[in-house]
């Protein structure tokens, strides 16, 4: 529901401009179709918090702030330097010695932050952090990825100045001699050798511990149920405690009348239970899709390409706001994954492919302009099995680069509980042997156990094609802005050219658009079976053209709103704001720090 911005200034020096600068950021960064909250300012000795759109369920202690949910929090979790409390959250700790920043441990929400030989700012925000930088030095390889991904990549910003705190991690910065201290933990699988019946009996009272200890109030969160495995255990373990627990679908008109989708499952689980259920039906919205477009960059900063979802212009966030609705609790989880048939295969499911991974690429050498490599982190170990690989990339690259950036979007206008991710879960999760933990094998059976005889769902309620990048407004959009000076000053005209052309000619189609029946068959069959007719029909994926025209949008557009922000506050006469620390000419770095509203550096 909230952005948090911290900043803090070297020797304690206050920023009298921050309370005015957070004001206008307030404007800039929320979407439009709601009235968020007045800001809320912590300030002391030099450091000044905002949370932009605040509400009473974020934990805040003196000047430190746990932006999310913590789990079992102790006494001094706002203390830096203590102990890192369990939950779904970032966390911002202050004191007049140090500042510190923690992610949790699937760096579910993202922490993004710069240091300058005058202040240190992090923030949920890349573009409050870019304001308070004075400008805006785009990472070419932000726009490598998002070409070629439709994410800006691992451990990646818009600004090559700006870091991402990794996930389970923790920086803290140390006040007097300025100097940080980066700490990491590692995704290790150390599977055990025991019993299918020995480990499922081991599961289920973790699970039901985790969610026992949940302290919320149902009036003000609500349970997203969609018609899978995640979303039913949450319901099934919490509704023992929260009667009154309320849940909700979304999606077509029509699609609580097929009993394969998820709204007609939702709605039969939660007869069965007797718990209260609410159907939004999410229509294409009337706002047009430049309105829709622009909200979608303002809740999530285009971190990630998939429109889809929010087609109804958060129409559906507007109304759960506007119902009472604070915060949402999510099934995001890390049990196992899919079959894995090469490494290829399964970056393509987690939406880590590369340019250098298609013809179309590769033949106009976008490469050469955009640098792109695969981070060594995320290389296969030595003594990894590929299901222990398969699992720490879906771990260590999906959640903070795709689930993260989705979180996002909706935390415009809720806060969010994700509370499969607590340690107790992950940590027993990595214990399993990997028979185990493909197809979450062991999850679906602790699922099962518990679950009435409601079938699960094989088809989402909602639209999740990309058909959309076809009709007419949006393609008029697209091609306005490829033609825009501003779009070809940043791409090399052989992918405008080629975008522009195959757009018309609806060239390059994904199988599922070439063969749709695959899209309608696809959940009914096994994996390998899927995986076997791809190979036998010589099925490859390919780039589809009216996803590299959305990417070059979201690129162009965020670089436009980028080098705004920057100058956003260049209108308030800077003289009100002087600040008396002496600047530091000759450090080299100065002029990449340049504030647009102060002039001390």
């Amino acid at each position: 529901m909230a952005k948090l911005i911290l900043l803090c200034q070297r020797h304690g020096v206050e920023r009298k401009s921050f309370p005015d600068e957070t004001a206008i950021l307030a404007k800039r960064l929320m979407p439009d179709n709601f009235t968020p909250s007045s800001p809320k300012i912590l300030s002391e000795g030099g450091v000044h918090i905002a949370i932009l759109n605040p509400n009473h369920l974020i934990p805040i202690q003196n000047t430190s702030v746990a932006l999310g949910y913590m789990f079992e929090p102790e006494q001094d979790w706002g203390n830096p330097g203590e102990s890192i409390p369990d939950g779904s959250m970032a966390l911002f700790r202050t004191s007049p010695a140090a500042v510190e920043l923690a992610t949790d441990l699937m760096g579910s929400r993202a922490i993004w932050y710069a240091k300058t030989p005058s202040f240190f700012v992090a923030s949920t925000s890349q573009r409050a952090i870019v304001h308070f930088l004075g400008s805006f030095e785009p990472d070419e390889r932000a726009r490598a990825w998002m070409l070629s991904s439709g994410t800006i990549g691992p451990g990646i910003s818009w600004d090559r100045r700006i870091n991402a705190l990794p996930l389970n991690s923790r920086l803290y910065l140390d006040r007097s001699s300025w100097q940080t201290k980066l700490t990491m933990g590692e995704t290790c699988f150390r599977p055990e050798n025991r019993p299918h019946a020995v480990f499922l009996e081991q599961l289920q009272p973790i699970i039901k511990s985790v969610l026992e200890n949940i302290t919320m109030d149902p009036q003000q969160w609500i349970l997203p149920l969609s018609g899978g495995y995640d979303s039913r255990m949450l319901l099934l373990q919490l509704h023992l405690n929260y009667r009154d627990i309320r849940c909700v679908t979304w999606g077509k008109a029509d699609a609580d009348k097929n009993r394969w989708t998820d709204a007609w499952v939702a709605k039969r689980l939660c007869k069965v239970l007797n718990v209260n259920h609410t159907y939004f039906v999410t229509e294409v919205s009337t706002d047009g899709f430049s309105t829709v477009f622009e909200r979608f960059l303002a809740a999530g900063e285009g971190r990630i390409d998939q429109l889809e979802p929010y087609l109804d212009g958060f129409e559906l966030w507007r109304q759960l706001t506007s119902s009472g609705a604070k915060g949402i609790i999510r099934g995001d989880e890390c049990f196992g994954s899919r079959t894995l048939y090469s490494e290829l295969d399964f970056r393509k499911f987690c939406l880590a492919t590369m340019l250098a991974d298609y013809e179309d690429f590769r033949r106009m050498d976008i490469a050469a302009q955009y640098p792109q490599t695969w981070p060594q982190h995320l290389t296969r170990r030595p003594v990894e099995s590929m299901e222990m690989w398969r699992d720490r990339l879906y771990t260590d690259y999906l959640f903070p680069v795709w689930l993260s950036p989705l979180n996002e979007l909706k935390q415009a206008y809720v806060e969010i509980m994700t509370p499969f991710i607590s340690r107790r879960i992950i940590h027993f999760v990595r214990r399993l042997p990997d028979r185990l933990r493909t197809e979450k094998k062991l999850f679906r059976a602790a699922v099962s156990a518990l679950s009435p005889a409601v079938p699960f769902a094989r088809y989402p309620a909602i639209d999740l094609g990309r058909t959309y990048l076809k009709r007419r407004d949006v393609s008029q959009f697209m091609g306005d802005t490829l033609n825009s000076a501003h779009c070809r000053h940043i791409f090399p005209p052989i992918l405008l050219e080629a975008t522009i052309r195959n757009m018309r000619s609806n060239g390059s189609k994904p199988i599922t658009q070439k063969y749709p029946i695959t899209r309608k068959i696809r959940p009914f069959l096994p994996p390998r079976m899927v995986k076997t007719i791809q190979k036998t029909l010589n099925l490859q994926e390919r780039v589809d053209y009216h996803d590299v025209a959305l990417r070059c949008c979201i690129i162009d557009a965020m670089a436009r709103k980028l080098e705004e922000d920057a100058k956003a506050f260049s209108t308030i006469d800077q003289r009100l704001y002087a600040l008396t620390e002496a600047s530091s000419p000759t450090d080299p770095h100065i002029s990449h720090y340049r504030l647009s509203s102060l002039t001390a550096t």
